[in-house]
């Protein structure tokens, strides 16, 4: 079975660097662990520590400048199996887009036992970690996913300070968001591609397509291919969306997929919304192919709500939307729209 990785959970002594911290010898970084871990982190995997040592570790990385690399650390003496379950649920990632690596093999076994989805690795594998054929770790686009998930933890803290007196929708329009609208260019491509492959609950499509049919399909002069970028006070997302338009006689929405990082910000409805409307002002009706997959109800609903309906019999499958039913863009999101659409 091949995994696609999303988080990396390292032990320390003995598989970051040699020898036991506070023993009388001075742990040794182990040269290939360390170009792992700034490459991992180059190529938008999240990595995080499950070690028996105490809070010193935290010391001892930051003083091989290694701390950053690491978010919620988990130490102490407690099973590393509920470390690594409580650093996937902060992490957001699930157990089988995760790898572990310690070596010793009564954790290995232990955690494994605990969460038989998630790929236990010894110490030893840990250098060759980027050529197993097992495991696919994206290329990436030096997208720095790190980054963008300590901004989303800024974004909770800021929701939770706001307490219950105020609704999510309120809580949204705090955050002056804003939805960039642009064409894609080719160096988007890379991260649309990333989109195709990452994204399972927002999107239209079953699979991805081949780079040379998405480059090509970007480039005909039939369609119009748009990435959506977010930022809000607290940053920039980066590129959330892609959305591809066939403008023939009739405008067809070809693919559509939204970020699940950005899952409850109404940026899907946007997007509908904008093309809704950039149809609508061209006299165009405007349908969209949508393939059912066990994960992307969402998107479903997504579509239903913006005024789309089904058409049972048409081939390949596609809803259409109402034309006198034109979803509202969100209260609390300010679109910038450099494709043209509206």
């Amino acid at each position: 079975m091949t995994r696609r990785v999303k988080a990396v959970i390292w032990d320390l002594d003995g598989t970051v660097w040699d020898g036991i911290l506070g023993e009388a010898m001075t742990p040794v970084l182990r040269p290939a662990v360390v170009d792992i871990i700034r490459e991992l982190d180059e190529r938008g995997v999240l990595q995080s520590i499950a070690s028996r040592n105490s809070d010193e570790a935290l010391d001892a990385l930051a003083g091989f400048q290694l701390a950053e690399y690491f978010l919620h650390p988990q130490l102490g003496a407690g099973a590393k199996s509920a470390a690594v379950a409580r650093i996937c649920d902060l992490l957001g990632v699930a157990a089988d887009a995760t790898v572990f690596i310690d070596d010793e093999p009564y954790e290995r076994a232990e955690v494994s036992h605990a969460h038989p989805d998630l790929v236990c690795l010894d110490a030893a594998e840990a250098p060759s970690l980027l050529a197993r054929a097992d495991l696919v770790i994206d290329a990436g686009t030096r997208m720095n996913r790190r980054r963008l998930h300590l901004e989303e933890l800024q974004r909770r803290a800021a929701e939770a300070e706001a307490g219950p007196a105020m609704t999510s929708e309120q809580f949204l329009e705090t955050l002056d968001m804003r939805l960039a609208l642009r064409r894609v260019s080719p160096a988007d491509l890379p991260r649309v591609h990333e989109l195709m492959e990452r994204t399972h609950q927002l999107t239209t499509i079953g699979n991805a397509v081949a780079a040379d049919e998405l480059a090509a399909a970007c480039r005909s002069p039939d369609h119009l291919a748009i990435v959506a970028d977010l930022t809000d006070r607290f940053g920039a997302y980066g590129t959330i969306g892609f959305a591809l338009i066939h403008a023939g006689e009739r405008w067809t929405l070809r693919a559509l997929m939204i970020s699940c990082r950005v899952r409850d910000r109404g940026i899907g409805s946007a997007v509908l919304s904008c093309a809704q409307r950039g149809a609508g002002r061209r006299g165009k009706p405007l349908r969209a192919h949508f393939v059912r997959t066990p994960r992307n109800r969402i998107m479903y609903v997504t579509l239903k709500l913006a005024g789309f309906e089904d058409c049972p019999a048409a081939d390949p499958p596609h809803l259409e939307a109402d034309p006198s039913l034109v979803s509202p863009l969100p209260a609390w999101l300010r679109v910038d729209d450099e494709a043209g659409l509206l």
